[in-house]
């Protein structure tokens, strides 16, 4: 586990779930938090292979959007071009590589407080 980190701590309280109650808002400020906040395209590496997904740990990817808020009611899911074709995977399985100092901290942020034990 994570240890918190109270800088990511106060973006969460103070600027993305301050107003959020249950899980719809929860998952909408979120969603519109990091919308406004990550910057595409950016390289990603595969963190670990989960289920039935073409990625394996440590491959890297190009993520190229956040996927349409409907998609996102069980976590943030982006969509990534990787070997010539495009596919949604969550956020929580890509460390970013070259992407700018908001991407970075946004994400951050969503690590921190899935690490928490926070999940919609």
């Amino acid at each position: 586990m994570l240890m918190t980190d109270p800088a990511l701590q106060r973006i969460i309280e103070d600027e993305i779930v301050v107003d959020a109650y249950g899980d719809e808002e929860v998952a909408s400020a979120w969603y519109a938090y990091l919308e406004d906040h990550l910057k595409f395209p950016f390289e990603a590496e595969c963190l670990y292979a989960v289920g039935q997904s073409p990625l394996r740990a440590g491959e890297r990817v190009q993520v190229v959007a956040i996927d349409e808020m409907e998609s996102c009611d069980h976590g943030i899911f982006v969509k990534i071009d990787f070997g010539g074709r495009k596919f949604d995977v969550p956020l929580a399985h890509l460390k970013p590589l070259n992407a700018d100092e908001g991407t970075l901290t946004a994400v951050r942020c969503w690590y921190q407080w899935l690490a928490d034990g926070n999940k919609f």
